[in-house]
Formats: structure tokens, sequence, C-alpha cells
């Protein structure tokens, strides 16, 4: 989940809101060659070619003079004690755990490192344009609690 938020959700200063609309299109219509008869395989050596050749014509969301806000939650998949009869599914964990608190071996310093460093040119030029940090670790409420991670961006 990628989302762009007011530029007032995490302080009181108003600046213009960008949007972005993160697509995925497997028909590779901006190319001028057909991909109708070939396989998947192959479909996808082609995609890989195309993104390998033009890398470096890709442009970061936010340019160097923005200055970012982010909010990353990092929703951990359960352990399978936490459900119950030790079988994860939906409304399937059990009450007393169901506000327990992730006690992981993966610092959530190093979560947040990991997602800011792989975002460097691609949403923004570099992680240093990030000015403010919230990160939190909770347990995955959510389906079958397999975990997932949320970013929040304001200018």
């Amino acid at each position: 989940v990628i989302s762009m938020l007011p530029s007032s959700c995490f302080s009181n200063t108003t600046n213009k809101n960008k949007s972005l609309d993160v697509s995925y299109n497997d028909d590779c219509s901006d190319t001028d060659h057909d991909h109708s008869s070939l396989s998947s395989p192959q479909k996808l050596q082609q995609q890989r070619s195309f993104a390998i050749n033009n890398i470096n014509s890709i442009k970061p969301f936010f340019m160097e003079d923005e200055l970012l806000s982010i909010k990353i939650i990092f929703h951990q998949k359960r352990p399978k004690n936490h459900f119950i009869s030790s079988k994860p599914g939906p409304g399937r964990i059990r009450p007393k755990i169901l506000q327990s608190i992730p006690n992981t071996r993966v610092d959530v310093d190093n979560l947040a490192k990991f997602v800011l460093d792989s975002l460097n040119q691609v949403l923004y030029v570099d992680d240093r344009q990030v000015v403010d940090l919230h990160v939190i670790k909770v347990y995955d409420n959510e389906h079958d609690c397999l975990g997932k991670t949320e970013l929040y961006i304001c200018r």
C-alpha cells in the first residue's frame, strides 16, 4: 500500500499535494513489439529487458528539493499459536492475544531502513529528503494475518 496523504497529515503546514497512481500494465502497449505469441516466461524476459534498458529514464516521484514526512506501519505475520487450535484464518485469533505487541527478532529501525533505502531513486531522489519519520510494528489482525506494510508520504 502506498498512499499519498494531505500535507497536513503530520503537521499544520499546507503545501500542494501530489497524487500517485501505482499500476502494472501487462500488455506493454508503449513498445513497438507484439507479445501475443509469447509464452509467459518469454513475455517476462522481454519486460525485464525493457525495464533494464529504460531504467535510466525513470525519474523519482518527489524531486530533490522536496522534504518529506513518512509513516510506515509494519503488520507482522502472526505466529500459529496466536490462533485458536493453532489454525490461522479470519476470526480465529485468540481473544487474549489480539492486542499483543510483536516480539520479533527484526528491529523496527532495520525494517524502516530497508524500506527507505529501497525507495531511493524510485519515490524520492535520496532518503535524506525524509525529515520526519514515524514507524510502527504491530501484529496483523486482518484476513489470514500474513502481514503487510503500509507507507504514507506527505510533503
